[in-house]
C-alpha cells in the first residue's frame, strides 16, 4: 500500500468528520436575552440520526419575577337590602404591591340566579327578591392581577309599609315617625331635648272594654255599664303588660314581657325599643305621641273641653273613646278619659338632652300620664306627670299600646 494512503487510515474519525457533536458538550450561547439554566438530560438514541427526547428544565428569568398586588377586601352596602336597593361595592382594605406599582381595580358581579354586571355598582332594576349577589374585585398593577376579594349579600323582601292598621283585638294602631322635641315644661320640668330614633305604632285610643275582652276573656271595668267602646280600667301595670303580650302572641310577635310570678317588673330590661311586640309606651314616646308635632298645652289644643273629659265636664264618668277631637297625630283622649300606665319606672328627668330614654332602672312607681275624669284640667297636660305602685287597680286608669317599627 503507498504510504500516503497507510497514513490516511490511520488517522482518528474525528478528524475526517471535525463538526460531528458529542452528547455532553456544551451547547452554543443562546440569543434569548433571558439567562438559560437548562440542564440538558437528552438521550439519543440513534448514533446516526438524532431523536433525542428533550426533558430541560427552564429556569429563564424576566417578566416572570414581576410580583401581583395582594388581594383587596371588599364589602358591599346596603348590608340588608331588598330589591328597591342599589348594590353598591367598595373596598375595604386596599391592595397592596411588593414592586411599588399603582393598582387600579377591576369590579364583576354575579348573582346565584345567573345574573351579572360590571363596575362597583348593581342597578335595583337587576336584582330580584331571593338572589344573592357576590361582588369580586381584583386589583392589578399593568402587568399582574390579585386573587380577587368577594363579598356577598342577599337580597330581601320590600319591609312592610309603615302605615296605620288594625290590631288582632280590633284596635287601631297610627303609625308616628321618629323625631326630636322638648319635652316637659316649667312646672313639670326641667324642660330637656328628647330624641326618638325608632319609628313607633301607637294606640289611637285607649284599650277599650272590647278589645280588653277579646285579648284576655275579663271584664275589670268599674264603668261597664259605660260599654264596650269605653276604655277599660280598674287594671294594673301588670294586667296591662300581660293584654300586651297576650296581643302579641294573637299576631304571632315577640312578647316584650316576661313573668317572674306574677311580677313582670323587670321583664324588658333596658332596651323596650328593641321589642317588636306590643308593649306600653315609654314616657317618652307617650308625650311625644301627645303632642303630635304641636306646642298646645293640651293634647290637640288649649282648650280642654275640646279634647279631653276631665272632672269639669265628665259627669264622674269615663265615656266612649274618640268622642272629642283628636291631636295632629289622629289620637284620640290623650288627655282625658282615663289615666294611661306608661312602661318607665318613675324618676327625675334629667337636664340634658336624652335619646331613646327608658326611665330608671327600678323603683316603688310607675309613671303614668294624660289625666282622666276624676281629675282637673291641669292634669291632662301633655306635660303632667304621675306615678303609682305597678300592682294598684283604678277605675280612673287604663292603658294605651305602642310598638316598635321593626
Amino acid at each position: 500500500m503507498p504510504r500516503s494512503l497507510l497514513l490516511l487510515a490511520l488517522l482518528p474519525l474525528s478528524a475526517c468528520y471535525p463538526e460531528t457533536r458529542k452528547d455532553g458538550d456544551t451547547p452554543l450561547p443562546s440569543a434569548d436575552a433571558d439567562t438559560d439554566t437548562d440542564t440538558d438530560t437528552d438521550t439519543d438514541t440513534d448514533a446516526d440520526s438524532d431523536t433525542d427526547t428533550d426533558t430541560d428544565t427552564d429556569t429563564d428569568t424576566g417578566i416572570d419575577s414581576h410580583a401581583a398586588p395582594s388581594a383587596p377586601t371588599v364589602s358591599n352596602s346596603p348590608s340588608e337590602p331588598t330589591d328597591a336597593d342599589e348594590l353598591t361595592c367598595a373596598v375595604v382594605t386596599e391592595s397592596v404591591d411588593p414592586d411599588g406599582d399603582a393598582v387600579t381595580y377591576s369590579y364583576a358581579w354575579s348573582s346565584d340566579a345567573g345574573g351579572s354586571a360590571s363596575g362597583p355598582t348593581v342597578s335595583a332594576s337587576l336584582t330580584t327578591v331571593g338572589e344573592t349577589w357576590t361582588c369580586s374585585v381584583t386589583a392589578g398593577d399593568g402587568v399582574r392581577s390579585s386573587a380577587a376579594g368577594t363579598a356577598s349579600v342577599g337580597i330581601a323582601s320590600d319591609p312592610p309599609p309603615f302605615v296605620d292598621y288594625t290590631t288582632a283585638d280590633g284596635g287601631t294602631m297610627i303609625a308616628i315617625t321618629a323625631g326630636t322635641f322638648e319635652m316637659g315644661s316649667a312646672d313639670y320640668g326641667p324642660v330637656h331635648t328628647v330624641t326618638l330614633t325608632h319609628d313607633f305604632w301607637m294606640g289611637q285610643t285607649e284599650v277599650t272594654q272590647a278589645e280588653y275582652l277579646a285579648g284576655t276573656g275579663a271584664s275589670p271595668s268599674g264603668f261597664s255599664s259605660c260599654g264596650s267602646t269605653c276604655p277599660v280600667e280598674q287594671v294594673s301595670w301588670e294586667d296591662a303588660a300581660v293584654y300586651a303580650n297576650t296581643l302579641s302572641a294573637a299576631e304571632g310577635l315577640e312578647l316584650c314581657y316576661t313573668s317572674d310570678g306574677s311580677d313582670l317588673a323587670a321583664s324588658l330590661g333596658s332596651d323596650p325599643y328593641a321589642c317588636e311586640g306590643y308593649r306600653l309606651p315609654t314616657e317618652a314616646e307617650w308625650e311625644y305621641a301627645a303632642r303630635g308635632g304641636e306646642s298646645y298645652v293640651y293634647s290637640g289644643s288649649d282648650t280642654v273641653g275640646d279634647v279631653a273629659w276631665t272632672s269639669e265636664n265628665s259627669g264622674y264618668t269615663t265615656h266612649p273613646v274618640a268622642r272629642k277631637a283628636a291631636n295632629a297625630f289622629g289620637l284620640y283622649d290623650m288627655s282625658g278619659n282615663v289615666w294611661e300606665w306608661s312602661n318607665d319606672w318613675y324618676e327625675d328627668y334629667a337636664s340634658g338632652a336624652a335619646v331613646d330614654p327608658v326611665g330608671a332602672a327600678s323603683g316603688p312607681y310607675r309613671v303614668y300620664r294624660g289625666g282622666s275624669w276624676s281629675g282637673p284640667a291641669d292634669f291632662a297636660r301633655a306635660a303632667y306627670r304621675y306615678r303609682g305602685y305597678p300592682g294598684r287597680r283604678y277605675d280612673d286608669l287604663g292603658l294605651r299600646l305602642s310598638r316598635t317599627n321593626p
